[in-house]
C-alpha cells in the first residue's frame, strides 16, 4: 500500500505500486482488494496521460473495473474508500462528485469502528484525505480524524 499512497501524489511511484500488486497476484494473493488497487492505479495512470482521448478511455476502463470489484465486495471499507476517493478526484463531466462525497461522508462517520484493524499509517492516510478534502462538517469528527494524522 505504501507505494500506492505515494503514487497518488507523485507519478514516479505508479510503476512500483503496480508492480507490487501485480507481484502479489502472481504469488497467488489475487483478491478483490488487489484488483481494486490495480484498477485505481490505472485511473492514476490516466490522470497523467498527455492525450485527452486516451486518458478518457483509460479512465472509462478503470471505472468499469472498479465497479466490477465493488459489486463483489460492496461492504469492504477499503474497497469502498478506494472507489469513492477515485470518483472524488475525477473531472466534473464524469458526474461522480456528489455520489463520491456522500459515500466518503458515510465512510467518515464509521471510520473509527470500521478501520480499527488497519495499520496506523493506512488510517492516517485515509484520515488525511477526508480532512484535506473537507469531507466532514462535524467538528468532533473532523478533530478525531485530524488526531489520526499526527
Amino acid at each position: 500500500r505504501a507505494y500506492f499512497f505515494l503514487s497518488v501524489d507523485d507519478a514516479k511511484y505508479i510503476d512500483r505500486a503496480e508492480s507490487e500488486f501485480t507481484k502479489a497476484e502472481a504469488q497467488g494473493k489475487r483478491s478483490s482488494l488487489t484488483q481494486m488497487y490495480l484498477a485505481t492505479i490505472q485511473a492514476l495512470r490516466a490522470d497523467n496521460e498527455f492525450w485527452p482521448i486516451r486518458a478518457k478511455k483509460m479512465i472509462d476502463e478503470a471505472l468499469e473495473k472498479i465497479e466490477s470489484v465493488y459489486e463483489v465486495s460492496p461492504q469492504d471499507f477499503e474497497i469502498r474508500f478506494l472507489r469513492a476517493s477515485t470518483w472524488f478526484n475525477l473531472p466534473a463531466f464524469f458526474g461522480k462528485h456528489d455520489a463520491s462525497k456522500a459515500e466518503l461522508q458515510k465512510l467518515g462517520k464509521s471510520f473509527d469502528k470500521d478501520t480499527v484493524s488497519y495499520p496506523d499509517f493506512v488510517r492516517a492516510v485515509w484520515a488525511d484525505f477526508l480532512v484535506d478534502r473537507k469531507i466532514t462538517s462535524d467538528p468532533d469528527q473532523w478533530q478525531e480524524l485530524r488526531n489520526l494524522i499526527r
